[in-house]
């Protein structure tokens, strides 16, 4: 009976005293709190922290996790929590320099707003209402609208023909990758493989390029398209490797194009 009392008084109290907690719905994961911020239009909310600093914990019990503040975060956002320790290449984009930080960007995570350092509730809510509105639906839309037209374009101009300005566009999408660009990661996920499966000649020289994220991309595509009849090892810059691959692409009657597409 003894240990029922301090959870019978915890509850009176928090009853008596109008507080109801709030669960914050967090996502881990940045694909996926993209991926449900563009279906409801949400702008994301997300947090760094780090299990070792005092102040993040501090911004979680003393104002993330209040109602009135967990609530408003639920209802108008999409809540993405990163351990800044484990997202080097986010803490790098966003330009984290110490946590606890924040930042509120649109479903694209093209444009945001950032603050750091503990913040009490009063503050906080003001900074969110500061940052939040400017992000508009009809901005998002927009932006939705850019990026397709972004897919439709580059695929397109890979299918132009065996020409100098189509290598062009695909060695541009390359190095847009490589810089982590987000419509040419876009397009890596969603419309690279579809690419080679149009023309699979017209990318088979970039499974020897000197680039690792090259030969990476595209060999992912071609794997895509030919699963494990695909026996070659972007890794692998042996003889016996290129050897296993001229004899799949001849195999597969696109060697005809070799010679226009591989610098042996």
């Amino acid at each position: 009976m003894k240990t029922l009392v301090p959870i019978i008084f915890y509850l009176i109290t928090a009853i008596c005293s109008g507080q109801q907690t709030v669960e914050l719905s967090w996502h881990t994961s940045e694909e996926t709190a993209k991926a449900e911020a563009e279906k409801t239009g949400k702008p994301i909310f997300m947090f760094f922290t780090a299990e070792w600093c005092h102040f993040c914990h501090t911004m979680e019990d003393e104002t993330l996790t209040k109602p009135k503040v967990s609530q408003y975060l639920n209802e108008n956002f999409t809540l993405l929590k990163l351990d800044y320790d484990e997202s080097k290449d986010l803490v790098a984009r966003y330009r984290i320099q110490g946590v606890p930080a924040m930042v509120i960007g649109d479903p694209t995570l093209k444009k945001v707003e950032k603050t750091s350092g503990f913040m009490p509730i009063d503050v906080f809510m003001a900074w969110l209402e500061m940052s939040g509105p400017k992000i508009s639906p009809e901005t998002i839309a927009a932006e939705k609208e850019a990026a397709l037209q972004f897919l439709k374009d580059m695929s397109q101009s890979f299918r132009q023909g065996l020409t100098e300005d189509q290598y062009a566009a695909i060695n541009e999408f390359y190095e847009n990758f490589s810089k982590r660009d987000p419509q040419a990661v876009q397009f890596a996920k969603e419309q690279l493989s579809e690419e080679v499966k149009h023309n699979p000649g017209r990318f088979s020289r970039f499974l020897r390029d000197e680039k690792l994220h090259v030969r990476l991309l595209t060999a992912n595509a071609f794997a895509k398209l030919y699963g494990k009849a695909f026996d070659y090892d972007p890794w692998d810059l042996s003889e016996e490797n290129f050897t296993r691959l001229d004899a799949f692409l001849s195999k597969n009657n696109i060697s005809s194009l070799l010679e226009d597409l591989i610098d042996f």
